[in-house]
């Protein structure tokens, strides 16, 4: 008999464990979907496509070439925005 207790004891600290787990996984998924529900186009933008261009050499022209045609006029563009999102949290 004493033996049946504790076997259904340890069932049930077993399950309220997996439960506290899968309650944790939902709520740290959770805290990510506002990041997942804002508007953002995470397509890649004309930007990201030119760094994808750039040369894989190491000579200092290429390197300097490299430098030169990358556009850093619009490098702060997003930051509104994230800290927008940063602050909602």
């Amino acid at each position: 008999m004493i033996g049946i207790i504790i076997i259904v004891l340890l069932l049930i600290v077993g399950a309220l464990y997996f439960w506290g787990e899968k309650l944790s996984r939902e709520q740290n998924n959770t805290t990510e979907a506002p990041q997942a529900q804002n508007d953002v186009d995470n397509s890649e933008d004309t930007a990201t496509a030119a760094l994808s261009q750039q040369s894989s050499s190491d000579e200092l022209s290429s390197i300097r070439a490299d430098l030169e045609s990358t556009d850093t006029a619009n490098l702060d563009s997003g930051s509104s925005e994230f800290d927008s999102n940063i602050d909602s949290l």
